[in-house]
């Protein structure tokens, strides 16, 4: 995994190695470019709705929580929603699956992916498919019924194969676009001009004190409709779901396989939680070697650690081990539900 240090030295800022690298960047750049023109000309309209939510950026962007919030909004307005992820990094990734009826996961997350899984577990009422042939994952909905009258699919901006009515694209408002160079030179998969194919751009916000006006400035013209979301802490739980009281949490560390390690720190921080350690695993981590985690469980041990706070994006890999299971501590992130649905209201004149 890349440090943050590495990341704010060469991807969030230009420096020697990201100028040495620049002229990969072009290269990588002229083959997504020819992906992209080759992936439209032959792209295909389903028999419903695509809402596509996808970024530019090579990590984390706040998607799988919008996704989320935004399959509660159309599910409310009495729609029946279903989701498309490609199950990344799941064991199932490779073989298109429907993965939740609507009823809670019907794999363990080893299987379905990490953020696939939770939106098996948090989505009531709305089926999940996962599998990198997005075509043949979607058409494991037209079995069901009720049959799905819309879809959102994640992570999906750069997959030209199916024609999306419309396509959002998420940043973090603490990257932005990093140095604004493509990889490896930059943080970016596409530049910003790629951003004349979406409808919409949500500009995710976890910190109230950061400003998104320069980076609104650098996306309004390629994408006039840009809407800001400020992320909160939502509430705190145990494996099981049920509430943890915040001012509980004593004798605590972190533990997080994701892609911003000091969001989530950010996050803890402005939960007035405390912490002696961050244990810090690459993004996506699968946490299933004992070995691995041999450090961390020994530190629990010496230290007597009660609460071992984690994202709701590690809490099913991590309750994998007994010993750890009963000492997570969830901190769920999201949107104002409220301005969800009224973005909704936006997206839906729009379709």
């Amino acid at each position: 995994m890349l440090s943050n240090a590495f990341l704010e030295r060469h991807l969030f800022q230009r420096s020697r190695l990201s100028d040495l690298l620049y002229p990969v960047s072009l290269v990588y750049s002229a083959i997504q470019k020819a992906r992209g023109k080759n992936g439209l000309a032959q792209a295909i309209r389903l028999p419903y709705p695509l809402i596509g939510i996808g970024n530019i950026v090579s990590g984390g962007s706040g998607k799988t929580p919008f996704t989320l919030a935004l399959a509660k909004a159309v599910s409310a307005d009495a729609y029946r929603p279903a989701v498309s992820h490609r199950g990344y990094k799941g064991k199932l990734e490779g073989t298109p699956s429907l993965i939740s009826r609507g009823e809670g996961p019907l794999f363990p997350a080893s299987d379905c992916g990490d953020e696939a899984w939770l939106m098996a577990k948090t989505l009531s009422g709305i089926p999940v498919v996962v599998g990198k042939d997005r075509l043949r994952a979607v058409d494991l909905l037209s079995g069901l019924e009720p049959r799905p009258d819309i879809v959102l699919m994640d992570d999906v901006f750069q997959n030209h194969k199916l024609i999306k009515d419309i396509d959002i694209v998420c940043f973090d408002a603490a990257v932005g676009i990093g140095n604004g160079r493509l990889i490896p030179a930059g943080y970016l998969r596409e530049g910003l001009p790629a951003l004349k194919r979406a409808g919409l751009v949500v500009i995710t916000r976890k910190q109230a004190s950061i400003d998104p006006a320069p980076l609104i400035e650098a996306i309004r013209p390629f994408c006039p409709w840009v809407e800001v979301l400020d992320y909160n802490l939502t509430g705190i739980e145990d494996s099981e779901g049920g509430v943890i009281e915040t001012g509980s949490v004593q004798k605590s560390i972190l533990v997080s396989g994701i892609a911003f390690p000091a969001s989530f720190e950010r996050l803890a921080a402005t939960a007035g939680i405390t912490w002696t350690r961050h244990f810090a695993f690459r993004d996506h981590y699968h946490f299933q070697s004992r070995e691995a985690l041999r450090p961390l469980l020994d530190y629990i041990r010496a230290e007597r650690i009660e609460h071992v706070c984690c994202t709701a994006k590690d809490v099913a890999k991590l309750s994998q081990h007994k010993d750890l299971k009963p000492l997570l501590a969830v901190l769920v992130l999201g949107p104002d539900q409220n301005r969800v649905d009224e973005l909704w209201r936006r997206i839906k004149e729009r379709l």
